[in-house]
């Protein structure tokens, strides 16, 4: 989770810096495509731990995804 928050606050802020469209519709893009990974992690990781899985966790995004 970390470092999929970590490495997309590094692409906004390079979108800002940039300041064109390009660099937005690749952070957009990148973050749906962290996003898909993080919840396919999340999932193999409830299957894989069960009940031992904290149940408040999650995929992403701290209290939100």
């Amino acid at each position: 989770m970390c470092q999929l928050l970590l490495g997309g606050s590094r692409w906004l802020t390079f979108s800002i810096l940039a300041g064109n469209y390009t660099a937005y519709i690749f952070t957009v893009f990148s973050t749906v495509q962290m996003a898909i990974w993080a919840k396919e992690k999340h999932r193999r990781y409830l299957k894989e731990f069960g009940d031992k899985y904290p149940k408040n966790r999650k995929a992403m995004f701290p209290f939100i995804f």
